[in-house]
């Protein structure tokens, strides 16, 4: 039986301890360990959302938490038409329209509840209690639903060489930091994405490559940062047609499975090629430059040392970047 995760200087981990435990002493328990381990990190998740986050208490714009709440405001007033087109300088959606469409659901409960923590733009930078209580909820919510369901069917139909295993993964997995810091703490919905890419890998384990195509689908229509695994899921996909007897059938049938799911998300934006190109201009928004603010990549870090905003104009920095 191979060993379970175990800490650098090669001794099992906590998690592996206590599940071993359980495993020997507490066979009763053994039934319930994953609900329990999800039911702590449940905990975990409410523990760390009880801190500040993005933006907290800084005006004029607030932060990332800000920004979601706002498009939650500005999807449930306006007419879909005007959801990449309202003008007014104040977290313009730069979201594909799957995330404009969950944040118009929530748009949709939070009026229900208590209309002022989405009234068009008298809500702007609304803090109180109960409406910070409600945004947490949706992000946990939208993780369950998406990301741990996601995470338990994969779970469920991987083979572990062990018990002990197979639980001591499903908690660290559960309780990866940076998915609960960066969600939970500084205010995103992350796993939603990450639970469409996590879906996708399931369908694909199962041979189910079409519901797979549009799971990732959904993955980039979400957020646009899921691009960095197009190229691994590209290159898969692509395998599998090319060493299947009918691989060909199976790229046509990839494609128009893509095409048919973008061109359904994307359906309200396609009345007119200007409409379209306001959709992608917003969510591709290279005319701001290669970073705004300070963000995590490598422009962002190069320009404490060199001033490239300075040095070169934004057309020949996306040129550069783009080479």
């Amino acid at each position: 039986m191979k060993r379970a995760p175990s800490s650098l200087d090669g001794t099992p981990s906590v998690a592996a301890r206590w599940f071993g435990y359980v495993h020997r002493h507490l066979p009763n328990l053994q039934p319930y360990a994953g609900f329990l381990s999800l039911v702590f990190a449940v905990y975990v998740r409410w523990a760390v959302a009880l801190g500040p986050y993005s933006g907290f208490g800084v005006s004029p714009t607030y932060g990332d938490y800000e920004a979601q709440r706002h498009w939650m405001e500005l999807t449930w007033h306006l007419p879909i038409q005007k959801w990449y087109t309202y003008t007014p300088d104040y977290w313009r959606l730069d979201y594909p329209p799957l995330s404009a469409y969950v944040s118009w659901l929530w748009g949709l409960v939070a009026h229900y509840i208590d209309p002022s923590w989405v009234a068009l733009e008298t809500s702007q930078g609304i803090e109180t209690p109960e409406s910070k209580l409600f945004m947490r909820t949706t992000v946990l919510v939208c993780e369950l639903v998406v990301y741990v369901s996601a995470l338990a069917v994969y779970f469920r139909q991987t083979p572990q060489s062990s018990w002990v295993k197979s639980q001591t993964v499903w908690l660290l997995v559960l309780l990866q930091p940076a998915l609960i810091l960066i969600d939970h703490g500084h205010f995103q919905y992350n796993a939603v994405m990450l639970g469409c890419v996590v879906w996708a890998l399931a369908c694909f384990q199962r041979q189910r490559f079409l519901a797979g195509a549009v799971c990732f689908c959904g993955a980039l229509i979400f957020k646009q940062m899921a691009l960095y695994y197009a190229p691994a899921i590209f290159a898969y996909l692509l395998g599998q047609c090319w060493i299947r007897p009918r691989g060909f059938r199976l790229f046509l049938q990839l494609s128009f499975t893509v095409l048919v799911t973008f061109a359904v998300c994307f359906a309200p934006f396609l009345t007119s090629l200007n409409s379209f190109l306001q959709v992608v201009q917003r969510i591709f928004p290279v005319h701001r430059g290669l970073f705004e603010d300070k963000v995590a990549n490598v422009w962002c870090a190069l320009n404490v040392i060199v001033k490239l905003r300075q040095i070169w104009d934004i057309p020949t920095l996306f040129r550069l970047s783009a080479g």
